[in-house]
Protein backbone atom coordinates (compact mmCIF):
# COMPACT_ATOMS: atom_id res chain seq x y z
CA UNK A 1 0.00 0.00 0.00
CA UNK A 2 0.98 3.42 -0.69
CA UNK A 3 0.04 6.91 0.00
CA UNK A 4 -0.49 10.18 -2.17
CA UNK A 5 -0.92 13.10 -1.48
CA UNK A 6 0.29 13.46 2.20
CA UNK A 7 0.52 16.06 5.23
CA UNK A 8 2.18 14.97 7.94
CA UNK A 9 2.33 17.27 10.99
CA UNK A 10 4.39 17.39 14.01
CA UNK A 11 3.77 19.40 17.11
CA UNK A 12 5.72 20.20 20.28
CA UNK A 13 4.16 19.04 23.61
CA UNK A 14 4.54 22.92 24.73
CA UNK A 15 2.63 24.15 21.18
CA UNK A 16 5.66 26.45 20.15
CA UNK A 17 6.79 24.69 17.66
CA UNK A 18 4.47 23.47 14.63
CA UNK A 19 5.88 22.06 11.46
CA UNK A 20 4.48 20.74 8.46
CA UNK A 21 5.13 18.52 5.54
CA UNK A 22 2.89 18.31 2.62
CA UNK A 23 3.98 16.16 -0.03
CA UNK A 24 2.75 14.99 -3.95
CA UNK A 25 5.02 12.56 -5.32
CA UNK A 26 4.10 10.94 -8.55
CA UNK A 27 4.73 7.03 -6.77
CA UNK A 28 3.31 7.70 -3.85
CA UNK A 29 4.86 7.31 -0.15
CA UNK A 30 5.47 4.05 0.55
CA UNK A 31 5.82 2.72 4.75
CA UNK A 32 9.19 2.99 5.01
CA UNK A 33 9.12 6.46 3.05
CA UNK A 34 6.05 7.83 5.66
CA UNK A 35 8.56 6.75 8.82
CA UNK A 36 11.38 8.42 7.58
CA UNK A 37 9.27 11.84 7.33
CA UNK A 38 7.59 10.86 10.65
CA UNK A 39 10.67 10.28 12.36
CA UNK A 40 12.62 13.60 10.68
CA UNK A 41 9.42 15.83 12.06
CA UNK A 42 9.56 14.07 14.97
CA UNK A 43 13.54 14.60 15.81
CA UNK A 44 13.39 18.43 15.14
CA UNK A 45 10.23 18.99 17.75
CA UNK A 46 11.45 16.75 19.83
CA UNK A 47 8.28 15.49 22.14
CA UNK A 48 5.01 16.16 21.11
CA UNK A 49 2.34 15.02 18.43
CA UNK A 50 1.99 13.78 14.66
CA UNK A 51 -1.28 14.23 12.76
CA UNK A 52 -1.42 12.71 9.28
CA UNK A 53 -4.11 13.38 6.73
CA UNK A 54 -3.91 11.36 3.40
CA UNK A 55 -5.26 12.59 0.10
CA UNK A 56 -5.62 8.66 -1.14
CA UNK A 57 -4.08 5.30 -1.23
CA UNK A 58 -2.99 2.97 -3.82
CA UNK A 59 -3.13 -0.77 -3.09
CA UNK A 60 -1.02 -3.16 -5.76
CA UNK A 61 -4.14 -5.57 -6.15
CA UNK A 62 -7.63 -5.60 -5.27
CA UNK A 63 -7.59 -8.20 -3.18
CA UNK A 64 -4.64 -6.24 -1.11
CA UNK A 65 -7.82 -3.29 -1.17
CA UNK A 66 -10.49 -5.37 0.08
CA UNK A 67 -7.71 -6.78 2.47
CA UNK A 68 -7.44 -3.41 4.28
CA UNK A 69 -11.01 -2.53 3.98
CA UNK A 70 -12.32 -5.83 5.99
CA UNK A 71 -8.92 -5.08 8.50
CA UNK A 72 -10.19 -1.08 8.99
CA UNK A 73 -13.61 -2.17 9.23
CA UNK A 74 -14.91 0.27 6.35
CA UNK A 75 -17.01 -0.97 3.38
CA UNK A 76 -16.39 -0.73 -0.36
CA UNK A 77 -17.28 2.08 -2.79
CA UNK A 78 -16.76 1.17 -6.56
CA UNK A 79 -17.48 4.70 -7.36
CA UNK A 80 -14.79 6.32 -5.09
CA UNK A 81 -11.81 3.60 -6.03
CA UNK A 82 -12.66 4.66 -9.74
CA UNK A 83 -12.70 8.69 -9.26
CA UNK A 84 -9.49 8.79 -7.35
CA UNK A 85 -7.96 6.21 -9.89
CA UNK A 86 -8.51 8.86 -12.51
CA UNK A 87 -7.99 12.07 -10.92
CA UNK A 88 -4.13 10.23 -10.15
CA UNK A 89 -3.55 8.97 -14.06
CA UNK A 90 -4.83 13.34 -14.79
CA UNK A 91 -2.49 14.54 -12.44
CA UNK A 92 0.79 12.90 -13.63
CA UNK A 93 -0.46 13.70 -17.33
CA UNK A 94 -0.99 17.36 -16.91
CA UNK A 95 1.41 18.44 -14.28
CA UNK A 96 2.27 22.37 -15.13
CA UNK A 97 5.20 23.79 -13.56
CA UNK A 98 6.70 27.84 -14.12
CA UNK A 99 9.31 28.99 -12.40
CA UNK A 100 11.67 27.06 -10.37
CA UNK A 101 9.33 24.09 -9.29
CA UNK A 102 5.95 26.09 -8.97
CA UNK A 103 3.29 23.93 -9.34
CA UNK A 104 0.41 26.35 -10.33
CA UNK A 105 -2.38 24.01 -10.07
CA UNK A 106 -1.31 21.86 -6.93
CA UNK A 107 0.54 24.53 -4.76
CA UNK A 108 -0.89 26.16 -1.16
CA UNK A 109 2.31 28.35 -0.76
CA UNK A 110 4.95 29.87 -2.87
CA UNK A 111 7.43 32.48 -2.85
CA UNK A 112 8.13 35.01 -5.85
CA UNK A 113 11.45 36.51 -6.40
CA UNK A 114 11.17 39.68 -8.01
CA UNK A 115 14.65 41.13 -9.68
CA UNK A 116 14.71 44.68 -10.78
CA UNK A 117 16.02 45.05 -14.54
CA UNK A 118 19.02 46.54 -14.99
CA UNK A 119 22.47 46.09 -13.98
CA UNK A 120 23.42 48.17 -10.62
CA UNK A 121 24.88 46.47 -7.93
CA UNK A 122 23.07 48.34 -5.25
CA UNK A 123 20.00 47.17 -7.37
CA UNK A 124 17.61 45.76 -4.49
CA UNK A 125 16.13 41.91 -4.76
CA UNK A 126 13.05 41.23 -2.92
CA UNK A 127 11.79 37.97 -1.99
CA UNK A 128 8.01 37.40 -0.68
CA UNK A 129 5.79 34.59 0.52
CA UNK A 130 2.74 33.69 -0.84
CA UNK A 131 -0.66 31.84 0.14
CA UNK A 132 -4.01 31.28 -0.69
CA UNK A 133 -5.66 33.34 -3.48
CA UNK A 134 -2.33 35.47 -3.11
CA UNK A 135 -1.25 32.59 -5.61
CA UNK A 136 -3.12 33.03 -8.52
CA UNK A 137 -1.44 33.29 -11.67
CA UNK A 138 1.41 34.06 -9.46
CA UNK A 139 4.35 35.44 -11.23
CA UNK A 140 2.54 35.52 -14.34
CA UNK A 141 1.56 39.40 -13.61
CA UNK A 142 3.23 42.72 -13.00
CA UNK A 143 3.81 43.51 -9.56
CA UNK A 144 4.21 46.52 -7.94
CA UNK A 145 7.14 46.20 -5.33
CA UNK A 146 6.47 45.44 -2.03
CA UNK A 147 6.29 47.99 0.72
CA UNK A 148 9.31 48.30 3.19
CA UNK A 149 6.78 47.20 5.83
CA UNK A 150 4.94 44.73 4.12
CA UNK A 151 4.30 41.06 5.96
CA UNK A 152 4.90 39.05 3.32
CA UNK A 153 8.51 40.52 2.44
CA UNK A 154 10.67 37.81 3.69
CA UNK A 155 13.76 39.03 1.86
CA UNK A 156 15.95 42.71 0.56
CA UNK A 157 18.76 42.14 -0.54
CA UNK A 158 21.36 43.82 -3.13
CA UNK A 159 22.01 42.54 -6.43
CA UNK A 160 25.45 42.06 -5.98
CA UNK A 161 25.33 39.55 -2.87
CA UNK A 162 22.42 37.81 -4.91
CA UNK A 163 24.83 37.30 -7.96
CA UNK A 164 27.48 35.53 -5.86
CA UNK A 165 24.54 33.01 -3.91
CA UNK A 166 22.17 32.70 -6.87
CA UNK A 167 23.91 30.51 -8.96
CA UNK A 168 24.93 27.85 -6.32
CA UNK A 169 20.99 27.86 -5.19
CA UNK A 170 19.98 27.11 -8.45
CA UNK A 171 22.26 24.30 -9.30
CA UNK A 172 21.19 23.01 -5.64
CA UNK A 173 17.43 23.96 -6.19
CA UNK A 174 17.92 22.12 -10.02
CA UNK A 175 19.59 18.88 -8.81
CA UNK A 176 16.18 18.64 -6.19
CA UNK A 177 13.64 19.42 -8.51
CA UNK A 178 15.27 16.61 -11.20
CA UNK A 179 15.29 14.27 -8.61
CA UNK A 180 11.79 14.91 -7.83
CA UNK A 181 11.22 14.39 -11.21
CA UNK A 182 10.31 17.87 -11.94
CA UNK A 183 12.06 20.08 -14.83
CA UNK A 184 14.71 21.95 -13.84
CA UNK A 185 15.16 26.09 -14.51
CA UNK A 186 17.81 27.91 -16.23
CA UNK A 187 19.56 30.81 -14.09
CA UNK A 188 19.01 33.83 -15.74
CA UNK A 189 20.43 37.00 -14.34
CA UNK A 190 17.90 39.39 -15.47
CA UNK A 191 14.58 37.77 -16.08
CA UNK A 192 11.26 39.42 -17.90
CA UNK A 193 9.10 38.74 -14.96
CA UNK A 194 9.37 37.66 -11.17
CA UNK A 195 10.18 33.99 -10.72
CA UNK A 196 8.11 32.03 -8.65
CA UNK A 197 9.59 29.42 -6.21
CA UNK A 198 8.00 25.98 -5.21
CA UNK A 199 7.88 26.99 -0.85
CA UNK A 200 10.54 24.39 0.47
CA UNK A 201 13.30 25.91 -1.88
CA UNK A 202 11.84 29.11 -1.50
CA UNK A 203 12.44 28.67 2.46
CA UNK A 204 15.62 27.46 1.91
CA UNK A 205 17.09 30.29 -0.45
CA UNK A 206 15.41 32.95 2.56
CA UNK A 207 17.95 31.19 4.97
CA UNK A 208 20.62 31.79 2.83
CA UNK A 209 19.86 35.54 2.03
CA UNK A 210 19.37 35.83 5.73
CA UNK A 211 22.67 34.80 6.40
CA UNK A 212 24.35 36.97 4.10
CA UNK A 213 22.43 39.83 3.95
CA UNK A 214 25.06 42.02 6.18
CA UNK A 215 27.96 39.97 5.56
CA UNK A 216 30.57 41.01 3.95
CA UNK A 217 31.03 39.94 0.21
CA UNK A 218 33.65 38.17 0.80
CA UNK A 219 32.10 35.87 2.83
CA UNK A 220 29.38 34.54 0.62
CA UNK A 221 31.54 31.55 -0.32
CA UNK A 222 31.81 30.38 3.17
CA UNK A 223 28.22 31.02 3.77
CA UNK A 224 27.45 28.93 0.27
CA UNK A 225 29.71 25.72 1.78
CA UNK A 226 27.76 25.98 5.19
CA UNK A 227 24.51 26.12 3.54
CA UNK A 228 25.03 23.17 1.22
CA UNK A 229 26.19 20.84 4.08
CA UNK A 230 22.98 21.78 5.83
CA UNK A 231 19.88 18.66 5.19
CA UNK A 232 16.96 20.29 3.20
CA UNK A 233 15.00 19.64 6.66
CA UNK A 234 17.30 21.53 8.57
CA UNK A 235 17.08 24.13 6.71
CA UNK A 236 13.33 23.94 6.67
CA UNK A 237 13.62 24.33 10.75
CA UNK A 238 15.99 27.60 10.47
CA UNK A 239 13.00 28.72 8.05
CA UNK A 240 10.49 28.01 10.75
CA UNK A 241 12.27 29.29 14.06
CA UNK A 242 13.20 32.40 12.38
CA UNK A 243 10.35 33.30 10.38
CA UNK A 244 8.32 33.10 13.73
CA UNK A 245 10.01 36.33 15.35
CA UNK A 246 12.27 37.85 12.79
CA UNK A 247 10.52 36.91 9.50
CA UNK A 248 9.82 40.33 7.64
CA UNK A 249 12.71 41.57 5.80
CA UNK A 250 13.47 44.62 7.47
CA UNK A 251 14.38 42.81 10.86
CA UNK A 252 18.28 42.41 9.94
CA UNK A 253 20.41 41.81 12.38
CA UNK A 254 17.84 40.47 14.72
CA UNK A 255 17.39 37.62 16.64
CA UNK A 256 17.48 34.60 14.91
CA UNK A 257 18.87 36.42 11.73
CA UNK A 258 21.83 37.25 13.72
CA UNK A 259 22.43 33.62 14.76
CA UNK A 260 21.79 32.53 11.03
CA UNK A 261 24.65 35.02 10.11
CA UNK A 262 26.98 33.93 12.79
CA UNK A 263 25.88 29.94 12.00
CA UNK A 264 26.75 29.95 8.48
CA UNK A 265 28.37 33.29 7.49
CA UNK A 266 30.94 34.00 10.01
CA UNK A 267 31.38 29.93 10.90
CA UNK A 268 34.66 29.50 9.01
CA UNK A 269 34.38 26.36 6.86
CA UNK A 270 37.50 23.87 7.29
CA UNK A 271 38.03 21.97 4.07
CA UNK A 272 39.02 18.36 5.05
CA UNK A 273 36.88 18.10 8.34
CA UNK A 274 33.42 16.10 7.69
CA UNK A 275 32.05 14.43 5.21
CA UNK A 276 33.34 15.01 1.22
CA UNK A 277 30.72 17.04 -0.53
CA UNK A 278 30.38 13.99 -2.80
CA UNK A 279 29.69 11.62 0.35
CA UNK A 280 27.30 14.00 2.09
CA UNK A 281 25.25 14.55 -1.31
CA UNK A 282 25.11 10.79 -1.73
CA UNK A 283 24.14 10.56 2.11
CA UNK A 284 21.23 13.52 1.55
CA UNK A 285 20.44 11.02 -1.96
CA UNK A 286 19.48 8.31 0.41
CA UNK A 287 18.01 10.20 3.17
CA UNK A 288 16.29 13.67 2.04
CA UNK A 289 12.64 13.56 2.02
CA UNK A 290 10.82 14.55 -0.95
CA UNK A 291 10.19 18.47 -1.93
CA UNK A 292 7.27 19.27 -0.29
CA UNK A 293 4.21 21.26 -1.37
Amino acid sequence: MVAFDINVTAESTDGQQNLEHTGAIEGGYGAATLKTVAEKLQEIVSDGSLRMAVGSLGFPTGQALLDWLRATNQPFNVAKAVQQAMARATLSTTRKVVGLGFLPEEARHGFLIDIPRGGGGSDIVCITEHRGNDLDHLGARAVDAPSPNDPSLRVVIDRLRWHALAPAFWDEANRRLRANGLPAAKFQKNPAKPVPVHPSLGKELCVLCWAVEEASPDDIPNAIRNWEALAPEERWWLYTMTVATTGQAMQKGLGWRKALRAAIADNPFVKGEGLSPRARRELLGHSQLSLSL
